[in-house]
């Protein structure tokens, strides 16, 4: 989500994300009071969408005053996500991430870029090689991130591909619908369309 986004837009997001969470009911009051991982994760992700808009707003205003007051609303909201990551396990940079990514287990760093609708299947990270390094992860859309796996460096990943359980992604796999496993990861397949 690297573009700005107005209120209309963020509403979309996020009740698209909470269908991919919940499916077409929602986030219900019995899906609520069960709690469990993804009841979490939905709300840490809807307070970094909040989040990523109230920045953009802040940004664009040019009033001091609104800049004033909007740097408040900033803070408050930057104050309930990082509660929510220390609750979740669950560290995502801003602007980084596609509508619709889906954290389906705790303990996920993603310092990169991921495309609409992927999922992180949990210990997972993406991250650049050296401290203050630029050069990070870049996923395509659909990309199924297996437990374990890490993508570590200046790696495009094309949309549609599936990493293995436990995979070190260091180099760049371009064709969409790859299988990638092993340490250090290699192509051992392609998609098939089911």
């Amino acid at each position: 989500m690297e573009e700005t986004v107005d209120k209309n837009q963020l509403k979309e997001i996020v009740a698209y994300e909470e269908r991919v969470y919940f499916g077409s009911g929602g986030l219900t009051a019995e899906k609520r009071f069960r709690g469990g991982f993804r009841v979490y994760a939905f709300c840490y992700l809807k307070q970094l969408r909040r989040y990523e808009y109230l920045c953009n707003l802040r940004e664009r205003t040019r009033s001091p005053l609104k800049k004033k007051l909007l740097a408040q609303r900033v803070k408050l909201c930057d104050r309930k996500k990082n509660r929510l990551s220390m609750l979740t396990h669950l560290d995502i940079v801003e602007q980084r991430v596609g509508r619709g990514v889906k954290l389906c287990h705790p303990n996920i760093v993603l310092n990169g870029y991921a495309g609409e609708d992927c999922v992180f299947h949990g210990n997972n990270v993406l991250g650049n090689k050296q401290t203050g390094s630029d050069k990070v992860p870049r996923l395509g859309s659909r990309v199924d991130v297996g437990t374990g796996a890490c993508v570590i460096g200046d790696v495009l990943i094309a949309d549609d591909c599936v990493i293995g359980a436990g995979a070190v992604v260091t180099r760049s796999f371009p064709v969409p619908g790859t299988v990638i496993a092993g340490v250090p990861a290699k192509e051992i397949g392609r998609k098939t369309d089911e």
